[in-house]
């Protein structure tokens, strides 16, 4: 079989470049022998030419040469290549100033939503009271109650009004409750009768004398008799009752009311008799009223809440 010869050259061409670039290889490996072999050419040179030269001064530009000639040596960069090598070199620091913006941003945006979401809620409590308020106004002018009995609960949406200007609308709501329980109380009708029972006394006789009461003179003493109110089912209910001994009020089931001599005398007399009192009635709360009413006999709000 005959090879051609274009086949041969070819061929040739690749193993001869294949042989120089191992034989570069082999130079860069042996790299003192390579610095021996330069400097001995350079002196035969300056021999054969008649130059003068020193020994010392051929290895250091050699070793120079061969020093600086594997070394890499990045070309200068433009302005903005140095701008852009300073951008990733402070990469870390400008991505933690970028993230702390973010964050003091997102922080900003969150602090102004929530402020608005609470001032929305606050003008919607605000109407709410408001609309409370007003419903509760409707309600007192239409119930028909003594002037007195009128303005004592308006007092409570008047102190709601002035909680709800200044913002204190737990306050308001807190007011408009009790303006709220006097209307419902104030509908209720009562009646009031002497107590009745075993373990509750049915009256009481007060000394008001500093140097004391004698057991047989009426001189410098009270009488009251033990009275609770009863709803229109016969429950007991509350009733306001401010005492007239220390000027407490207070809502309550018991209290005492003062009544002439006679009067108690009567009622002692008749739960002596049997044990039992027979005419337990003493007085009405109306329908459409603050205020208890008391028949003849007793000495008008006069009561006490402790004996």
């Amino acid at each position: 079989m005959s090879v051609s010869l274009s086949d041969q050259m070819a061929a040739m061409a690749i193993v001869d470049q294949l042989r120089h670039r191992e034989m570069e290889i082999q130079e860069h490996l042996d790299l003192p022998q390579r610095r021996t072999d330069v400097a001995e050419r350079i002196r035969t040179y300056y021999k054969n030419n008649g130059i003068r030269f020193n020994d010392a001064q051929i290895e250091q530009g050699v070793h120079q040469f061969f020093s600086s000639r594997l070394m890499f040596e990045a070309p200068p960069l433009s302005r903005k290549q140095r701008l852009l090598v300073r951008l990733i070199m402070a990469r870390r620091l400008l991505l933690t100033w970028a993230f702390t913006l973010l964050l003091f941003g997102l922080l900003i945006l969150g602090g102004n939503a929530l402020m608005e979401r609470r001032e929305n809620l606050s003008a919607l409590n605000v109407s709410a009271s408001q609309d409370y308020q007003q419903r509760l106004l409707t309600r007192l002018n239409a119930t028909a109650l003594p002037a007195s009995d009128r303005q004592r609960i308006f007092r409570w949406s008047e102190k709601a009004s002035e909680n709800i200007a200044a913002g204190r609308l737990k306050a308001a709501n807190s007011n408009l409750d009790s303006l709220k329980y006097y209307l419902d109380y104030a509908a209720q009708p009562m009646t009031i009768q002497i107590v009745d029972r075993p373990g509750v006394k049915s009256g009481v006789e007060r000394c008001y004398e500093a140097a004391g009461c004698s057991s047989n003179s009426t001189r410098g003493k009270a009488w009251y008799l033990v009275v609770e109110p009863l709803d229109v089912a016969g429950k007991p209910a509350l009733m306001e009752v401010t005492s007239i001994e220390t000027g407490e009020t207070r809502w309550s089931k018991l209290f005492a009311v003062r009544v002439g001599y006679d009067s108690y005398l009567k009622v002692r007399e008749d739960k002596l008799d049997d044990g039992h009192i027979s005419d337990l009635m003493m007085g009405i709360k109306p329908v459409n009223s603050l205020v208890p009413y008391f028949p003849k006999g007793t000495i008008p709000l006069q009561m006490i809440l402790e004996w």
